[in-house]
């Protein structure tokens, strides 16, 4: 006679949760193993209920495991209905006080078409909805918890799916810790499996509030904890809405991180990322982190392998999409972030866009008192492709490779972008672009940013665009800021060709610092162009107006109170056109203000 494992399984999970959070210490193994293809169903009519497949609710955890194994088989969690609310569906479940020694729940496979998918359409507000679910206060005090998602069958893809009528404030993950405080945690989602196995995560339009994550912890202190992903292809869609958010990895915390926050994304095919669809204050990344403050340190890395990483942000207001992004409102002591792909292309593209951001790395520190201690971001790629407003026009947008964003102060940062450089700034309004993009108010150290270019093109201009930058290195200075020392560098093996028309009070450099605010002071300024060969062409088609193409520029005004720049460019071969100029200054080097 075959074994009921789920039957079994289910019952004891049952159990477990109806008595209630106990007043003493558990060691705790469960595990469910089926034997066909699962669907569990969460339904209608639920206020604060919970369904999982294995269930613990006690004051204090103290070991050791929750498994479902699903052999060659199919594992579905749906969580539905018109007036379910506040209400959780897992496959593993934990809720203590505190989970001490080292504890896991894993969702595994061993064969091929074990596939699992994840649908959340439960029209109440605050629900959620993951594979291993983990609630409670101080998680890993000590011990490591762990929580493994691991089809490895040939087939094993994973597909998040939350729909059109979602509640409001609801989470869905693979991996899910809400705690007080994380002492030592690991969340590892792996379904790379030779080639096979991909990852997707649907987020649609019309909804609100919402959250959709392959990895997701909360707690007020972080201590350690370390998020990964592994698969194949990595494709986030994210259509419409509004203040939503869908990240592969995702950690907040509300005081502090300090000591660990390690964030890692690894597709040894291809990462592709839409943000689309008239939507507004969204935040779609690939690994995100927003804490208040940071004592130790936090890394983010991301790597894609075979193929190239593509981000389209279209028809957004106030949004943002990023590949490694941090936000903070304190002091971060240290974040580190990586993209690399040596051997392919990353592609940006945005139009449309209305105030919202997109970048590979991003750090936004906000808050007024924010202090970025030290910030490192940096790229490597084959081709670098950034394309802003070629359909549509954009509005007070920007995109780069690197960005950096300080509402006061920056301490330490370098920037550095090593690839062939493709970049093109076409349609709208007061949009900034550039491949290393850094804006604060004081530079109380240092600010370094570096491009390794191969044979690199500039393009900026078309029908009605205005108050437009492009820039190589780009640093924006506040008002009444302070730098004390910036170093922009520019260099590139084969040629650079920059080509400006059709523009109206538009800048172009391969290096730019704005320091037109007023009360500016630049202590020292260092921008340097390394290349056998440079052409500039300006307003050889139509024409540009009171306009600006340099290679290295600093633009300055009255209001500021200026400094020290030293400026070189280096080159075998200079090419400089001008046509069709009006009150338009084009120079190898240029310190100045705008022309009217």
């Amino acid at each position: 006679m075959k074994k009921r494992y789920v039957a079994i399984s289910l019952t004891l999970g049952s159990l477990a949760l109806a008595g209630g959070a106990q007043a003493d210490t558990w060691d705790v193994t469960q595990k469910v193993t089926v034997g066909a293809n699962t669907t569990v169903t969460q339904g209608d009519g639920n206020t604060s209920a919970t369904q999982a497949m294995n269930a613990i609710d006690v004051e204090t955890l103290n070991g050791t495991s929750q498994a479902v194994e699903m052999g060659t088989f199919t594992l579905t969690l749906t969580q539905t209905g018109a007036s379910t609310a506040t209400s959780n569906q897992a496959a593993n479940y934990v809720q203590a006080d505190t989970i001490s020694k080292a504890f896991s729940q894993d969702v595994n496979s061993a064969a091929a078409a074990s596939a699992i998918a994840l649908t959340q359409s439960a029209v109440g507000t605050a629900n959620i909805q993951a594979l291993n679910m983990a609630d409670g206060g101080t998680v890993g005090s000590t011990g490591i918890f762990s929580q493994e998602v691991t089809p490895t069958g040939a087939a094993g893809d994973i597909t998040l799916t939350q729909t059109t009528t979602m509640g409001a404030d609801s989470v869905q993950a693979a991996n899910y810790i809400n705690g007080t405080t994380i002492t030592s945690a690991i969340q590892t989602v792996d379904n790379d499996n030779t080639g096979n196995g991909d990852i997707a995560l649907v987020q649609p339009i019309g909804t609100g509030s919402i959250t959709q994550a392959v990895n997701y912890a909360t707690a007020e202190t972080i201590t350690s904890l370390a998020q990964n992903i592994k698969t194949v292809d990595l494709v986030l869609g994210q259509a419409g809405g509004t203040s939503n958010v869908q990240v592969g990895n995702y950690a907040q915390a509300t005081t502090v991180v300090d000591t660990l926050l390690s964030q890692k994304t690894d597709a040894s095919g291809m990462i592709d990322m839409d943000q689309i669809t008239a939507g507004s204050g969204n935040l779609q990344a690939v690994n995100a982190a927003d804490v208040k403050s940071v004592t130790g340190a936090v890394t983010q890395a991301a790597t894609t392998g075979a193929t190239n990483i593509n981000l389209n942000q279209n028809n957004q207001t106030n949004s943002q999409q990023f590949v490694n992004y941090l936000t903070s409102t304190g002091t971060v002591a240290s974040v580190t972030q990586d993209y690399l792909n040596s051997g392919k292309t990353a592609t940006l593209v945005q139009d449309m866009a209305t105030a919202s951001q997109q970048a590979l790395n991003a750090i936004e520190m906000t808050g007024g008192a924010d202090v970025l201690t030290k910030g490192t971001q940096t790229v490597t790629l084959a081709t670098l492709s950034l394309s802003q407003g070629e359909t549509a026009d954009n509005t007070g947008s920007s995109q780069a490779a690197n960005l950096l964003l300080s509402g006061n102060d920056i301490a330490e940062a370098s920037q550095t972008v090593t690839a062939d450089i493709d970049v093109t700034q076409e349609l709208g309004t007061g949009n900034l672009q550039a491949v290393n993009l850094a804006a604060g108010i004081d530079i109380t150290t240092s600010l370094t940013q570096t491009i390794n270019g191969t044979s690199d093109t500039f393009e900026q201009g078309g029908t009605g665009a205005a108050t437009n930058t492009q820039a190589g290195n780009y640093l924006d200075v506040g008002a009444t800021g302070t730098v004390k020392s910036v170093v922009q560098d520019y260099s590139a093996t084969a040629s650079v060709l920059m080509d400006q028309d059709d523009i109206t009070s538009g800048v172009q450099g391969l290096n730019v610092i704005d320091a037109s605010a007023s009360g500016v002071t630049v202590t020292s300024a260092d921008q340097n162009v390394t290349v056998p060969s440079l052409t500039m062409h300006q307003g050889r088609d139509v024409g540009t107006t009171t306009s600006v193409q340099a290679g290295n520029a600093v633009i300055t005004d009255a209001v500021a109170t200026g400094g020290a720049v030293n400026q070189d460019v280096s080159v075998t071969t200079l090419a400089m056109t001008q046509a069709n100029g009006n009150k338009s200054i084009q120079a190898a080097n240029y310190v100045g203000s705008m022309p009217n």
